[in-house]
């Protein structure tokens, strides 16, 4: 059996709407992700104007990231990846609101914002496997049954898991230029 899609199939995984609003909403997630971190690393540069400062930011949200990518698959893995995600979906609103009020109150001391990144790259460490899982496994959710029942053969999978990766290799490149105005 040929992986490659035949003439016209190429989009048969976007037909399903549970399934656009997922990629949807990944997608949206992604491009704020990355708009946050450059508003973020602008506002931190633009009150010291110590590149030391950016790095730290960087290191912040980074390290944690290292640290939990594996136990991070592991908990994707093991439970409910649904839940998991809206974990971490939460928590990263509760970190823009965070950063929202630490801005809105034109805070100069960054520990907060170093503390509010830590729980940022957190939140990313346990959202990147546990999506990654998501899209791979939505065949099994309960809304994707009964509109779903053809996405497990083994023609169908690949696309259903090469689209939001695409998509949010697009919010990588995205996010950044999306982010600097917005700041200004």
């Amino acid at each position: 059996m040929s992986l490659e899609p035949a003439e016209g199939d190429r989009l048969v995984v976007l037909r399903h709407p549970d399934l656009r609003r997922y990629l949807s909403a990944r997608f949206l997630a992604s491009l704020a992700t990355q708009v946050q971190t450059v508003a973020v690393g602008w506002q931190v540069f633009t009150a010291t104007g110590d590149p030391f400062d950016l790095g730290l930011v960087a290191l912040s949200q980074f390290l944690p990231f290292i640290l939990l990518i594996l136990p991070a698959g592991h908990v994707a893995d093991r439970y409910d990846r649904r839940r998991v995600q809206l974990a971490t979906y939460l928590l990263l609103a509760v970190c823009a609101g965070a950063l929202l009020a630490l801005s809105l109150n034109d805070v100069r001391d960054l520990l907060p914002v170093y503390g509010v990144m830590v729980l940022f790259g957190i939140a990313r460490a346990f959202n990147q496997p546990t999506s990654q899982a998501c899209c791979r496994t939505s065949h099994r959710w309960r809304g994707f049954r009964a509109r779903w029942p053809s996405i497990r053969r083994s023609d169908r999978s690949p696309r259903s898991s090469v689209r939001p990766s695409a998509g949010c290799s697009c919010c990588s490149g995205w996010g950044s230029p999306t982010g600097s105005p917005s700041y200004c």
